[in-house]
């Protein structure tokens, strides 16, 4: 008989051999916790490797050790399971990405471009969407940030001359700087949403933009357009990708703001060309 304390097959073996044995009593020491919790690899080793008939057999002590030993490692498992499953944020960066067909110049007079007043019911005013359980948020600017740097680009690009403000007006006439050029366009975010059903062979995105737009006359206090704009989108692919969420999220963006400025030389005052 021999009684081992090594935890190397080779040397195991070597004395084995040596004392011609027919019965090895192993235990684990000095192994780790994730090491023990796959029983019986010593064991192993040295069964299929020993020349001879024999029989390997673990002391009650190193049983108990190993019943530890899993316990241990199991709960370190579910642990770290636990982490990886756990609902994580997928930033994204909201960008006005000019669409075609591009519109003709139409004006020259300046429009100072408030920031919008964000009326959805989230906390979170940063909070786009969801996939899985997961939450996509706004990177950079916040989403009614986003959405008046879009318009204010859009402005840009039809030949106007555009003042950006932090300032936030929701339209409301009362509440209008004076002080913002001849016009001012504003009003509230009331929805901006992408939430993303990841099936088996499809991922569904869908998009939704909703806001309320105001354009007035700054010097006279005169409502000149007020625009109630709700649009939805969808889109089938596959595999889930957080690039495509923001692609998407950003197309549904850009193409509000076009679709709703399309005619604003006509919301505007005669001195506007177009």
């Amino acid at each position: 008989m021999l009684i081992s304390e090594t935890i190397n097959v080779e040397e195991t073996i070597k004395e084995a051999e040596a004392s011609k044995a027919d019965l090895i009593v192993m235990g684990p020491h000095g192994r780790s916790a994730i090491k023990a919790a796959v029983p019986g690899t010593i064991a192993f080793g040295v069964i299929h490797n020993f020349n001879y008939r024999l029989q390997v057999s673990t002391t009650r002590k190193g049983v108990n050790k190993m019943k530890r030993y899993t316990f241990i490692s199991f709960i370190f498992l579910a642990v770290s399971l636990a982490a990886c499953a756990s609902p994580r944020n997928y930033p994204l960066t909201l960008l006005y990405q000019p669409l075609s067909p591009q519109y003709e110049k139409t004006g020259a007079a300046i429009i100072t471009v408030a920031t919008f007043s964000d009326k959805r019911p989230v906390s979170n005013k940063r909070m786009l969407g969801a996939v899985d359980g997961s939450e996509f948020v706004a990177l950079l600017d916040c989403p009614a940030a986003a959405l008046s740097k879009g318009f204010a680009v859009y402005l840009v690009n039809r030949g106007y001359t555009v003042n950006r403000t932090d300032e936030v007006w929701d339209g409301d006439i009362k509440s209008m700087n004076p002080d913002h050029g001849d016009f001012v366009l504003g009003g509230t975010l009331d929805g901006l949403s992408i939430n993303v059903k990841d099936q088996l062979l499809k991922t569904e995105y869908d998009c939704s933009v909703k806001f309320t737009l105001s354009i007035a006359d700054a010097k006279t206090k005169e409502l000149l357009h007020r625009e109630k704009f709700d649009d939805t989108s969808s889109y089938v692919t596959f595999p889930f990708s957080r690039e495509k969420a923001e692609e998407l999220i950003n197309k549904a963006l850009s193409d509000a703001v076009q679709k709703s400025l399309a005619h604003i030389s006509e919301y505007l005052h005669s001195n506007i060309k177009g």
